[in-house]
């Protein structure tokens, strides 16, 4: 599951630099259990419609974007997922 093992390649890097939010589509109570069942860590979230959510992400899920300055430096599903690319992101 890329959420898991997104949450555990950011414990890696150690950056206190790193800001993660992420954006879902549905309600409280299905990101709620979504939480528990990964036992991920979040801190900043917000719920979208699904027309908007699905406009962003292209219809793919889960998207993960790499973002410096607002720009999209990289994208990655569960199936092209790098812990690789995530730890020389944070280095830059």
């Amino acid at each position: 599951m890329a959420a898991r093992k997104l949450d555990i390649a950011l414990h890696r890097t150690d950056s206190s630099d790193i800001k993660v939010r992420w954006f879902v589509m549905g309600d409280s109570v299905g990101f709620r259990r979504f939480l528990e069942e990964t036992e991920v860590e979040t801190l900043e979230y917000n719920f979208l419609p699904a027309r908007d959510f699905l406009k962003i992400t292209d219809g793919k899920l889960p998207l993960i974007m790499l973002l410096d300055g607002g720009e999209v430096r990289k994208t990655m599903s569960n199936a092209t997922f790098s812990e690789k690319d995530i730890v020389e992101f944070v280095k830059e």
